[in-house]
């Protein structure tokens, strides 16, 4: 009927809500469907379709999300006004995320005009930017970039330095070096820092200031780890030297390049400058020995390198990736010290995605991080968040830690901050209360992921038996979360006023649990600690009726097996009780030599025949456990 209707419609929306903020989304979207099936209210059926196109975003499932988001209609119910401005929001991440820039484009401008959220304008400004640049209008990314920039509540650097790529590519260089020395002068320990210096370097050199270009390069080379831009900036003072008749200055650069970075794509650039120098002074001998002090760089060799190598690049190019994964293999196995053999593991991990074979693309990124290659920090990336996936934290905190030196986005370290203190959670708690106090730390951080860095830092708090600090710690958390962090901070505050002897207030705390969170675990735990504060009341009676609750109803058996050793402790202790007050009762001895028995006939008129039938007593006993159930019932 239309009651059970309506009732089924609810129930199935409140546990896909349930199961979304556990981050169960597949299991979310089957009871957000199941809802659908009794579109009876309009408010659930219009949220049930809003939040199962949010879980098919979080699923990467973009194209569901941007039909599940233009399918919804829009709402004449003025308290859901939030969620439209919220759905232009995420319709625009989506197609963002689908790389349909246009589209993006339209719902975060779109979004732009209702937007009342300073964070989510800031972020709205860049992924605008973001669009149009993708799609080649850098005048409009260049507004862009800048809007944020002036709003300035995150990422400004990287605003600052996508700016500046614009500005280049629309030819206004003096803009584009204004907004790169801004970033060198006031976010020097950003991740672009590098980058600003060496576009720098390459502004001055491209206009032939050459004193300054070098003095960039050489601030370059002196802060960065970055291996390519430290051989490109070597490499380009050694054209700058060439190109100035300087060619012994223009030597020492390109030779130091050729012994210290043959990994870098700049190795044969730097052969190549050598070879032009020494040719020019005559000493083509010189360069025929540097050649011979290299042999793996033989010139046949080299030939025959470039051409396999070219041969599968060609294929991946063309997107045929199960004839480029091939060829890669086929180029590794030959040149095992091949001039492309970094190029050659980090493409063949590209093309082992591609056509869904996921082993061969962690052996592949495996490789690349063997070498110092430009692709460690995509390999990283990469293992990382597998592991990460497959709940291997042990290796994900591996390859998040080496990530995190060398992480060159904002987004990513946000990533890899927040996922090392997930990793380290239940593996090393000086590493998790380390990353937790990162976490709290960054920009654009929703309540979910500040509650449980602060449910992190008050664990260690309560372990270390810094009480009163926890306590305001785990109270954060409960007023920030009211899904499982919060369930878990609120037994805490619970157990905390027990120790503080406080117990009414305690028990108050616990029913408060039972009534607002939804976490089995921690309400089962709430009510064994109750079962404390009743003994400590001199009320076993209720403590005992607790702890069988708890043995007779809960599927955790850790709980169960607490609970029931628990309830077997106050048994022996009553026992015990008993047999004292027992041992402890006084006896009248009463000797027969005091009385006088005087022995009379029996009237037989008195005399009760016994029945036929004979009562057994043992039938008519009533046991403790008879009165209990009845006194509950």
């Amino acid at each position: 009927n239309i009651d059970q209707k309506k009732s089924l419609q609810q129930l199935a929306f409140f546990l896909g809500v349930k199961e979304f903020n556990a981050r169960n989304f597949r299991e979310a979207i089957e009871y957000f469907s199941h809802a659908n099936e009794f579109p009876i209210n309009n408010t659930y059926s219009y949220l049930s379709n809003f939040w199962m196109s949010d879980c098919y975003f979080q699923l990467s499932d973009y194209e569901k999300a941007i039909s599940g988001y233009n399918l919804l209609l829009v709402s004449t119910d003025n308290n859901l006004d939030h969620y439209e401005d919220l759905r232009k929001y995420n319709l625009a991440y989506s197609y963002f995320q689908n790389k349909d820039y246009e589209n993006a484009v339209k719902w975060f401008r779109s979004y732009e005009k209702v937007a009342v959220d300073s964070m989510k304008i800031n972020d709205t400004y860049l992924r605008i930017a973001d669009g149009y640049f993708m799609t080649s209008d850098f005048t409009l990314s260049s507004k862009y970039y800048a809007k944020a920039v002036e709003f300035s509540l995150f990422d400004t650097d990287y605003a600052l330095y996508q700016n500046s790529i614009s500005l280049g590519l629309i030819s206004k260089d003096a803009q584009k070096l204004e907004c790169l020395k801004k970033i060198t002068i006031d976010f020097s320990s950003s991740a672009y820092y590098d980058n600003a210096l060496y576009d720098i370097a390459r502004y001055y050199t491209n206009t032939s200031n050459y004193t300054l270009a070098n003095k960039y390069y050489d601030d370059l080379i002196s802060c960065s780890i970055d291996i390519n831009l430290i051989a490109s900036s070597y490499l380009s003072k050694g054209m700058i030297y060439f190109n100035t008749g300087q060619v012994k200055l223009a030597i020492e650069q390109f030779l130091f390049v050729v012994n210290n970075y043959q990994q870098t794509k700049y190795f044969k650039e730097a052969l190549s400058g050598l070879q032009s120098a020494y040719a020019s002074l005559g000493m083509i001998e010189e360069y025929l020995l540097v050649i011979d002090s290299l042999p793996e760089i033989s010139i046949t060799r080299a030939e025959q390198d470039s051409l396999t190598y070219n041969t599968a690049f060609m294929k991946f190019s063309e997107m045929d990736y199960s004839v480029s994964k091939d060829a890669f293999n086929k180029y590794l196995q030959r040149f095992e010290d091949g001039v492309f053999k970094n190029e050659a593991f980090y493409y063949n991990a590209i093309s082992s995605l591609k056509i869904g074979d996921t082993i061969g693309a962690v052996m592949n990124y495996e490789k690349v991080l063997e070498s110092n290659s430009s692709y460690q920090e995509d390999a990283l990336i990469f293992l990382a968040r597998t592991s990460y996936n497959l709940n291997d934290y042990e290796k994900s905190n591996m390859y998040y830690t080496k990530l995190f030196d060398i992480v060159s986005s904002n987004s990513i370290k946000r990533e890899v901050v927040v996922r090392l203190m997930v990793g380290n959670e239940y593996i090393d708690q000086l590493l998790a209360l380390k990353y937790a106090r990162q976490v709290i730390e960054l920009d654009k951080i929703d309540n979910w992921l500040l509650s449980k860095a602060y449910l992190v830092i008050a664990r260690s708090e309560f372990a270390s038996g810094n009480y009163a600090k926890s306590r305001l710690t785990f109270e954060k958390v409960s007023e920030l979360s009211f899904y499982d962090e919060g369930a878990e901070a609120k037994y805490y505050l619970a157990y905390l006023t027990y120790l503080d002897e406080d117990l009414v207030l305690a028990e108050k705390l616990i029913f408060s649990i039972a009534e607002e969170y939804s976490n089995d675990y921690f309400i089962g735990k709430s009510f064994i600690l109750l079962s404390d504060i009743y003994l400590e009341m001199d009320n076993s009676f209720q403590a005992k009726a607790t702890l069988e609750s708890i043995i007779d109803n809960h599927e955790n058996q850790d709980l169960v097996n607490v609970a029931r050793e628990k309830w077997e402790l106050i048994l022996q202790a009553e026992k015990e009780i008993t047999i004292n007050e027992v041992e402890e009762q006084s006896f009248i001895e009463i000797s027969e030599d005091n009385f006088e028995y005087e022995v009379k006939d029996i009237d037989e008129d008195y005399i009760v025949p016994l029945p036929d039938t004979i009562i057994d007593m043992d039938s008519l006993e009533i046991t403790n456990e008879d009165i209990l159930e009845n006194e509950f019932e």
